[in-house]
């Protein structure tokens, strides 16, 4: 969308009469724009549930492909219980002001788990324009 040319009223009335109208567009923008993002948080949620039942994690269309990437991640569940693992193992490295996703994985890709942290997997999806 174009962006328009602001004109600056010379009164104060006048700005306060433009101040009006701008604010009624951007309510109307907003809506619009609300519309949009549940349409397609829709249609998304509608297009991985066809994947899924293709057993897919991408697809293709005439402009674009989608690409469904999974990764998992740590899920901080009781601080107390890891506090005392990394104290009792002198692994500090497991966390700092948060816990250290890095380490973790860590440990897991060694096939330990650590207490109070708990496997999420989460989904990233990638929509890019077709070359």
């Amino acid at each position: 969308m174009a962006r328009r040319k602001l004109v600056l009223p010379k009164t104060a009335g006048t700005c306060v009469d433009k101040l009006y109208q701008l604010r009624e567009e951007k309510k109307q923008a907003q809506k619009a724009v609300t519309a949009i993002d549940d349409d397609f948080k829709t249609l998304l949620e509608h297009t991985k549930k066809l994947l899924k039942k293709a057993k897919a994690e991408g697809t293709v269309g005439k402009v674009a492909r989608m690409q469904i990437n999974k990764s998992e991640v740590p899920i901080l569940k009781d601080m107390d219980r890891l506090k005392a693992f990394a104290k009792r193992t002198k692994s500090p490295d497991l966390i700092s002001e948060s816990m250290s996703t890095a380490a973790i994985k860590q440990r897991w890709d060694d096939g330990k788990e650590v207490p109070g942290v708990e496997h999420m997997v989460i989904e990233k999806v990638s929509i890019t324009k077709k070359k």
